[in-house]
């Protein structure tokens, strides 16, 4: 599955004060490496707000931040692990919050194409091994082999 992902767009022990700092960042990133369209930075939060991708996976727990395919130039990853937890709303319970230390923002460029690459993800997210190695990464080149080893 092709995406694009390099050192650039990710973020080591990032020190954020809240989610919405951390979405524009990364989102930021995206669009400073031409992979999404400007809107894509102000939808990203937009859509975080209407539907929460906190996900609770146990002792390390991510979020996965997205929006609309029409946002998107090319499939790609900006991924942040953050210094301190911030609060995510929770993905299946959007009343609740979350400790998130693993952001992976994606986005995908044709709906009718990610299938794959989603399954692929998930079984990412659903391994604590996986997670645990990522957070304790001592390298930005250490977290890029891990997600090419598993996406």
């Amino acid at each position: 599955m092709e995406y694009y992902l390099d050192k650039e767009l990710i973020f080591k022990d990032l020190e954020v004060t809240d989610n919405k700092e951390a979405l524009k960042i990364l989102s930021t990133q995206l669009f400073k490496k031409n992979m999404v369209l400007e809107d894509y930075i102000s939808e990203v939060i937009s859509r975080e707000i209407e539907y929460p991708t906190g996900l609770f996976t146990g002792k390390i727990n991510i979020a996965i931040p997205h929006c609309d395919y029409k946002f998107v130039k090319k499939k790609s990853i900006a991924i942040a692990t953050l210094k301190k937890p911030i609060k995510f709303k929770k993905m299946d319970e959007p009343n609740e919050y979350v400790p998130v230390s693993i952001i992976m923002m994606i986005a995908i460029d044709n709906p009718d194409n990610h299938i794959e690459f989603l399954k692929k993800l998930f079984k990412l997210v659903q391994n604590q091994n996986i997670l645990k190695d990522l957070y304790s990464s001592k390298s930005k080149e250490d977290i890029l082999n891990i997600l090419n080893e598993n996406i």
